[in-house]
């Protein structure tokens, strides 16, 4: 483009074809190559650029009589300047004389335009504290938050160090990166910045993303532009030091599968509109639907009305650390405890070591707490319970979760919920009476778990002692002033099943944790804390099949079957290839249900049916306790569709939403 540039202005002036040729001899040496630079960490790479770049010049007709070099410099972009001279010098002089030139470029130089493809790395391995000092400001905007740590994305600090490149001056910076920072919680803080100090964002979200279950528009697909899970975005940021006080903010966005969306770009196709200037709190770079948010303004959210509460279990080694039944539990650690080879044992259970854990330490663990000692139950997914060996030292990083995890171990019962709902329809929303995986409430972005009751103590010995209730009910209205927790937490689960509810703040929804509405008539409390209380009763199956006669489905010869083959049809849920075998009277509505993402019907089926490829595993024998387990699941999904109907019908005889509660906002629980 620039040689096409320059030649066009060299012929309006008159020039031969061969002084054109000249004069571009001479332009690329003065005044090209001293202001094109660029990073490259890996060595490969490093040539092929070098090489690129050659042979693009070639293409115009450079003839590289002068010794100016290509700026391009083997380093890692988020390490600060140093001087490798004094180890490198005798040794590899060459790299000890690429270091320094790429030292003082690091300490002198600025740009007017910055672009690159940055890796993603949420583990990063860029620790150092240049690296660390990049993003800090991001994390000092949110506070208080419990995790930092998307912050620390290569990415993220990769666009940190784009603008830490970029002259006082006027300056563009184009990065194609993760799209999480477009509308992610904890980036709300960087996204900040962005709006108070440039006059242009251009964002083009791609989509793509696996992991958090994006809204597809209806007949489109969502195919990444890379390998990877992660959604992408292509984001321009731009200032000038004329217009400072004014920012343009422009979104656009693709669909459907990669050849589009490659065709799309080629043709610089992508429509883009001017939205509103993002706005605090979250300053989101992409459209959100927040119409009812002030409505809630006085509700206390989830996270605020539980002192205690945070993400579940996240072992990194399910297949390891969990079963489906306990004597294979103690069956797998004892042969653990005992492994003289721990080579061999790493082949045999399918685990790995690295820096948080080694199976070495797992086997000294097991040895010293004993192999059936520490066997636990554990929701895994929505009524679905196995058996984890669980220690905070058996699980990598375990300590960030022990604070919650602790008081699951007593007698205690804790609200499942999402910070954020990435489904249309918010549904992210369970109970478990002990332990509970990371996913167990939410099948993409994980669950929260928190507690109703606290132990004290010091954690070494967790049946013992007091315990101390761990929501703040009275901040719910004064209809909880002469109520117990255990029926504000009752009233807090009604909500949350609440199907108008979760229609009319969907867009809040997908945003932050519920809030709950605050009450005082005690009319609608005690109804809502009774629609709850049968509710928790349902979803942990604490009920009798007899109480439901007549209505529970029929187990058709499925006892000592094999799953193989699961399908719907008809009112009937076949589990073997022959279609003879069956449980029946379970509708479309029942079969489709959702919690979290998950068709719990479908799901407890197909996680237990025959496998073939390459790790296959036959079908689990269906038990006499395995069919009343699906039976109960049948009936409490069943109820739950009943009970939702009858929360709203109780809602509208009161009022509606919102006029049923309290909206206008309290002094004493507002935390918007």
């Amino acid at each position: 483009v620039i040689h096409k540039t320059m030649t066009a202005k060299w012929e309006a002036a008159g020039k031969t074809a061969a002084q054109c040729k000249a004069a571009w001899n001479e332009y690329v040496p003065k005044h090209l190559l001293p202001r094109v630079y660029g990073y490259e960490l890996m060595m490969a790479p490093y040539a092929i650029a070098h090489m690129k770049m050659g042979l693009k010049l070639t293409e115009t007709g450079y003839s590289f009589d002068s010794k100016e070099r290509a700026r391009l410099f083997l380093t890692n972009a988020l390490e600060g300047p140093v001087s490798k001279q004094a180890t490198l010098g005798d040794w590899f002089p060459a790299l000890a004389e690429e270091s320094n030139s790429v030292s003082k470029v690091k300490k002198t130089v600025k740009f007017t335009v910055v672009l690159g493809n940055p890796p993603y790395s949420k583990n990063s391995s860029n620790r150092a504290s240049y690296a660390e000092a990049l993003v800090q400001k991001y994390k000092d905007l949110v506070h208080g938050e419990r995790n930092v740590q998307p912050l620390s994305d290569d990415y993220v600090k990769f666009i940190a160090r784009a603008f830490s490149l970029t002259a006082e001056t006027s300056f563009v910076v184009s990065m194609i990166t993760n799209r999480s920072f477009l509308d992610g919680l904890i980036h709300r803080g960087m996204r900040s910045v962005y709006v108070s100090s440039l006059n242009l964002i251009r964002v083009t979200d791609l989509h793509g993303d696996s992991n958090v279950g994006e809204i597809v528009p209806d007949g489109m697909a969502n195919e990444n532009v890379f390998d990877i899970t992660q959604g992408v975005a292509i984001s321009t940021f731009a200032s000038t030091l004329k217009t400072r006080d004014r920012l343009e903010f422009f979104h656009g966005e693709t669909w459907g599968t990669r050849i589009q969306k490659y065709e799309i770009l080629s043709k610089l196709d992508v429509k883009h509109q001017s939205l509103p200037v993002p706005q605090k709190p979250y300053f989101f770079f992409c459209p959100k639907d927040l119409a009812s948010q002030s409505e809630q303004l006085g509700w206390p959210s989830i996270d605020s009305l539980f002192r205690v509460g945070g993400m579940g279990v996240k072992t990194r080694r399910d297949k390891f650390l969990l079963a489906m039944e306990k004597t294979a539990l103690e069956k797998r650690f004892t042969m653990l405890a005992g492994a003289p080879d721990l080579d061999a044992a790493r082949s045999v259970f399918g685990v790995t070591d690295n820096a948080q854990w080694t199976l070495k330490k797992m086997r000294d663990l097991v040895v010293r707490e004993g192999a059936k000692n520490r066997i636990e139950e554990i929701a895994y997914r929505p009524f679905d319970k196995r058996y984890i060996w669980y220690h905070r030292e058996a699980i990598e990083r375990g300590d960030s979760r022990w604070p919650v995890m602790q008081h699951l171990l007593n007698e205690n019962i804790s609200l499942l919920t999402s910070r954020q709902s990435v489904n249309e329809v918010f549904t992210s929303a369970f109970v478990s009476t002990g332990l509970s995986e990371m996913k167990t409430a939410e099948s993409s972005r994980g669950s929260y778990a928190f507690p109703l009751y606290l132990y004290t103590g010091d954690g070494s010995n967790l049946f013992r002692e007091s315990k101390q209730v761990n929501l703040d009910f009275g901040r719910l209205g004064e209809y909880f002033k002469n109520n117990s927790a255990e029926v504000a937490f009752a009233y807090i689960y009604s909500i949350l099943f609440s199907p108008s509810y979760r229609r009319r703040y969907s867009g809040i929804l997908r945003i932050e944790f519920p809030r709950i509405p605050t009450i005082s008539n005690s009319g609608l409390g005690n109804s809502l804390a009774e629609f709850g209380r049968q509710l928790i009763e349902l979803h942990t199956l604490d009920f009798k099949l007899a109480n439901f006669e007549g209505i529970s489905p029929t187990a058709h010869a499925c006892e000592g079957v094999e799953l193989d083959r699961v399908r719907h049809d008809a009112g009937r849920v076949f589990i073997n290839a022959g279609n003879d075998i069956y449980f029946d009277n379970i509708s479309n509505e029942v079969w489709s249900f959702d919690v979290g993402g998950y068709q719990p019907l479908q799901k407890w089926l197909k996680d237990r049916q025959a496998k073939g490829g390459k790790n296959p595993r036959p079908g689990r024998k269906l038990t006499t306790e395995d069919i009343e387990h699906y039976q109960k699941m049948v009936v409490a999904i069943r109820e739950t569709i009943r009970l939702m109907g009858e929360i709203d019908e109780v809602i509208e005889e009161h009022g509606g939403w919102p006029g049923a509660f309290v909206t206008e906002p309290l002094d004493s629980v507002r935390d918007a």
